[in-house]
């Protein structure tokens, strides 16, 4: 066993989480605050050689897992502790909680893929341009920057679907139709920004597309969901 080269894997993992605790709410300040900027900031740094790339902000798809997905999974885990809620009880939600936690983000992590993914998708088809490997970077790229808040926000939402079979009325509600209103209206704001710049639009024509893409976004949620639960448990779970 090398030491040296122990305490070295050990001072990298630890520099790169000190870099990730400084890069972070930076990044998050961008986005929240110069949303307008996004689209010329990522097209800026892709062109960039790959070393020299986000050396000021943390990269988009990083963000997006660290900052939207990581506190997801958490939040699954602590459901898991509670005996009533959904995750406890349901057979199919017991089965995939005891999967190993990478496993688990994979899956959590491609279900998660319909809104960025969608939106990168539907951009290039509505300018024309062929889907593939070089030219998906861009868009989806900027898409995991915009839909990060939105997940953050998608939080209450998914506690109190998986806390309770029904949600209580009151404060749980209005938690929820608040948590709804701000993810609407976050997405509808940043991709009139970002799609204006991109498909050279108006912004008021951006949001009009950004609200039909949201349409094709639910649809490959459902797509994407029900592929990773017949991956996941088989075809039985649908006898």
């Amino acid at each position: 066993m090398d030491v040296f080269k122990i305490i070295e894997s050990i001072e990298e993992v630890l520099y790169r989480i000190a870099l990730w605790i400084v890069l972070l709410p930076k990044t998050l300040w961008f986005v929240l605050t110069r949303s307008d900027a996004i689209n010329d900031y990522v097209a800026s740094e892709l062109q960039k050689e790959p070393e020299m790339r986000f050396r000021e902000l943390m990269p988009p798809v990083l963000f997006w897992v660290l900052v939207a997905l990581v506190p997801h999974m958490m939040l699954l885990d602590a459901l898991a502790e509670v005996p009533d809620s959904r995750v406890a009880s349901e057979s199919l939600w017991i089965a995939f909680m005891h999967a190993p936690w990478g496993t688990r983000l994979i899956v959590v992590s491609t279900v998660a893929l319909a809104g960025p993914l969608g939106f990168a998708v539907r951009s290039l088809r509505n300018l024309s341009v062929p889907v593939d490997r070089n030219s998906l970077r861009l868009p989806f790229s900027v898409q995991c920057y915009c839909f990060t808040p939105a997940y953050l926000a998608l939080l209450p939402v998914l506690y109190f679907a998986l806390r309770y079979d029904t949600v209580p009325s009151g404060s749980a509600k209005w938690a929820l139709t608040a948590a709804g209103l701000l993810i609407i209206g976050w997405l509808l704001r940043v991709e009139g920004l970002v799609l204006s710049q991109q498909h050279s639009v108006s912004v008021m024509r951006a949001v009009g597309s950004a609200a039909l893409y949201l349409t094709f976004v639910l649809l490959l949620l459902l797509l994407l969901e029900i592929t990773v639960i017949t991956i996941f448990h088989g075809f039985i779970v649908w006898a």
